[in-house]
């Protein structure tokens, strides 16, 4: 079918390539659902009390800055313990607890 509309040139090129990802991530998501996240995963999920403002703003503090030392890594910039738990982590903190309790 993209095949098609392609070629008919009638939809544009990036908006079907957005549809197809769009679609993509629903088969996915069900995917996943039905067999990864079983009922143990779910509730150890649960337990991790993600509702709770202090909890989740830590795990997105941990999770987001490693992402960002990774980045930083791949471009060739090093970024240190001690850097990191003087700078990113009160940053990250402050922020997203902020930004999260909009």
């Amino acid at each position: 079918m993209g095949r098609l509309l392609l070629l008919t040139r009638r939809v544009r090129r990036d908006r079907l390539v957005v549809a197809v990802m769009f679609a993509g991530l629903f088969i996915i998501v069900t995917g996943a659902d039905s067999s990864l996240l079983g009922g143990g995963v779910i509730a150890a999920a649960g337990r991790l009390q993600l509702d709770r403002l202090p909890v989740l703003s830590a795990l997105t503090a941990i999770l987001a800055n490693l992402i960002v030392v990774q980045r930083a890594a791949a471009g060739g910039v090093v970024i240190g313990v001690w850097d990191y738990c003087r700078v990113g982590v009160p940053l990250t903190l402050l922020i997203g607890t902020l930004w999260l309790s909009m």
